[in-house]
């Protein structure tokens, strides 16, 4: 049996290599999702063969957040990374993120934390009163927070979170907006 050629290349080979794509995409990582998810991209933002239709263009991320003794305000955008040792989006290839706002789908949504940062839920407390101290006796885990948009979300208006990053930080997270971006008010230690 000849070989069918496409553009050089034998149709044997695209057809592994798209089996090969598709198995990494749907494979399951340790957070449930795909590694390609994992790090907020989708399978869309993968290179496709010249004959699909174009990605739309990686948004720029909004400016860094500066840390400082005060509060701050930040947006972090669905799928996105966000340091809070550095107040900033890193890139996936740094691997420096604390948290990922991962969104499965229209609905299921996690606050997951990453590289080695942990959170906690801290039921009842008041955001403008907790201390460092606070923080230090809270339970944390590596579990990512339920903020799906339906009756399990734990990432309601006013939540507010501690988070130990993976400097060894202690930080203090309130959500203010919830959405398919969290706009979140923290101070960090």
């Amino acid at each position: 049996m000849d070989r069918v050629r496409f553009e050089g290349k034998s149709i044997w080979r695209l057809l592994f290599l798209s089996l090969l794509v598709l198995v990494v995409l749907l494979s399951p990582s340790a957070c449930g999702g795909s590694e390609i998810r994992r790090y907020g991209l989708e399978p869309s933002d993968i290179s496709p063969p010249p004959a699909t239709t174009p990605t739309a263009p990686t948004p720029t991320p909004p400016a860094s957040t500066s840390i400082s003794t005060a509060t701050s305000t930040t947006t972090i955008r669905g799928t996105w990374l966000f340091d809070f040792d550095e107040g900033r989006f890193p890139k996936l290839e740094e691997g420096t993120a604390d948290i990922w706002w991962e969104q499965v789908d229209d609905t299921k949504r996690y606050l997951v934390p990453d590289n080695g940062a942990c959170l906690s839920i801290l039921r009842g407390a008041n955001f403008s009163q907790l201390t460092v101290d606070d923080l230090r006796g809270a339970k944390y885990s590596e579990v990512p927070i339920n903020g799906s948009n339906d009756s399990t979300n734990q990432l309601t208006e006013g939540t507010v979170l501690g988070v130990i990053t993976n400097k060894g930080r202690y930080v203090k997270v309130q959500i203010i907006t919830y959405g398919y971006d969290l706009t979140i008010c923290w101070f960090i230690w």
